[in-house]
């Protein structure tokens, strides 16, 4: 989904204003009963040294030919051409993309990860609360069977979540509904799946793939790997 209907063109316009010089370019990220969040696209430009643990393990993970889905301005994508791996940046929204061209990011594709079909990778890299980017628990399911079809024998595909505790449903998966509003002009709602490591593991192994947790954090936050069992 492009354009004016685009669940992701606030932040994707933060993001090309940023580039542009504007400081700051806060997004408001609106969660449907509960407290909005500002969050400045200064974060979607970070370097390696400002990055987190968590994504700093993720990007030791990758080797050989990497698709970075939802890859947002750039940074992790940059970040692994600089090692000198081969890498597919796609991203949904058109402001990331020109914005991820003008940075230098040398293959960026626009559109949705089942209209890919150049593979196979090694590594799927789903980061920033990746796994919400499925929306809902028949979202992860599409998920998981695009990265069977695009994944070589040993790929792995990577991404991150935070256990939503209390939130969750009885098979530890919870959806949030958000919308996002830059310069108050605001995009459409769109779902975001959280699932804690335990309830990852327990649905990923019911579709036949192994999870496993390889970097946690304190509050919650996780990184997992994801391998055809």
């Amino acid at each position: 989904m492009t354009g004016e209907f685009d669940p992701w063109a606030p932040q994707g316009a933060a993001a090309r204003d940023y580039l542009g010089g504007r400081r700051p370019a806060i997004v408001r990220v609106h969660v449907v009963g509960g407290e909005p969040e500002d969050v400045d696209a200064e974060v979607f430009f970070r370097l390696p040294q400002d990055m987190e643990r968590w994504e700093l393990r993720a990007l030791e993970l990758c080797q050989g030919r990497v698709l970075d889905v939802g890859a947002g301005a750039g940074c992790h994508a940059l970040a692994l051409q600089e090692r000198g791996l081969e890498v597919v940046a796609l991203e949904t929204c058109d402001a990331f993309v020109d914005v991820m061209r003008l940075r230098g990011v040398k293959d960026v594709r626009s559109g949705e990860l089942a209209k890919v079909k150049d593979g196979p990778f090694d590594r799927l890299l789903l980061l920033m609360h990746g796994l919400g980017l499925a929306g809902h628990p028949d979202g992860l399911r599409s998920l998981l069977a695009d990265a069977h079809r695009l994944l070589g024998h040993d790929g792995r595909m990577l991404l991150d979540s935070r256990d939503p505790k209390d939130a969750c449903d009885e098979d530890g998966l919870a959806v949030a509904e958000l919308r996002l509003e830059y310069l108050g002009r605001k995009g459409p709602r769109f779902s975001w799946l959280f699932a804690g490591p335990e309830a990852l593991e327990a649905f990923a192994a019911e579709v036949g793939w192994q999870a496993t947790v390889v970097h946690q954090e304190p509050d919650g936050r996780y990184l997992a790997s994801l391998a055809r069992s």
